[in-house]
């Protein structure tokens, strides 16, 4: 028995349509998602992970407080999912000072970029001493990264004689970790650009092509 192509056509094309709505459905949800992503990062790098609520998220969204539940019905996963973010443009800003620093010279040309992802690191940070902190664990990842990846560069400074005699590879790696997070906190606080060469001058006391390459601190040039 031959089928009736209008009845076919009947049954199929609400199925389209039916299809259609969920992937629209499901590309706004994502969307969303990432909204409130971004939107969370920038409360936590102002307020702290304590001093943010989902209903603060929610109304800087412009979604309802239920609507915020149905993505994320908890603050702690919500918090999860930006230190994951985080943690990737944290991962890039070491990758990419490890990869300039090759030749030590060209540090005095590299600036981090100053986002508002650094500066949540920076604070969460400061909050997340507290082992109970829900980003505990994932802060002391971040940080245990930053400094093994310095620590190898550092290393290798020392193994070509680059490093004054004396200098530890693995002091210079937390120095420098702790100084980032202080200077974006200055950042966030101050805003006056003062940071521009902190990480150059630094390494100057301690890297010797560095200070041969340029003996005079930015400050001093005429």
């Amino acid at each position: 028995m031959t089928p009736d192509r209008r009845t076919s056509r009947l049954t199929v094309e609400p199925s389209r349509e039916a299809g259609a709505r969920v992937n629209l459905t499901r590309a706004r949800g994502e969307r969303t998602r990432e909204v409130i992503l971004e939107e969370a990062t920038i409360l936590f790098s102002k307020y702290g992970y304590r001093g943010t609520s989902l209903r603060d998220i929610s109304e800087r969204v412009g979604i309802s407080h239920p609507g915020m539940l149905h993505h994320f019905s908890r603050k702690e996963a919500l918090l999860q999912a930006v230190l994951e973010r985080v943690a990737e443009h944290f991962e890039a800003l070491i990758d990419d000072f490890v990869k300039t620093a090759q030749e030590p010279a060209a540090v005095r040309e590299w600036d981090a970029v100053r986002q508002y992802q650094s500066v949540m690191f920076a604070v969460v940070r400061a909050e997340a001493v507290e082992k109970d902190h829900p980003g505990h664990e994932a802060i002391v990842g971040m940080q245990t990264m930053a400094e093994e990846k310095l620590t190898d560069l550092f290393k290798m400074y020392e193994e070509k004689g680059w490093l004054e005699q004396g200098a530890e590879p693995e002091w210079i790696a937390r120095s420098i970790v702790a100084m980032w997070t202080g200077v974006f906190m200055r950042d966030a606080l101050m805003d006056d650009g003062l940071y521009d060469h902190d990480l150059s001058i630094f390494l100057r006391m301690f890297v010797i092509p560095l200070r041969e390459a340029d003996p005079f601190p930015p400050k001093e040039r005429k």
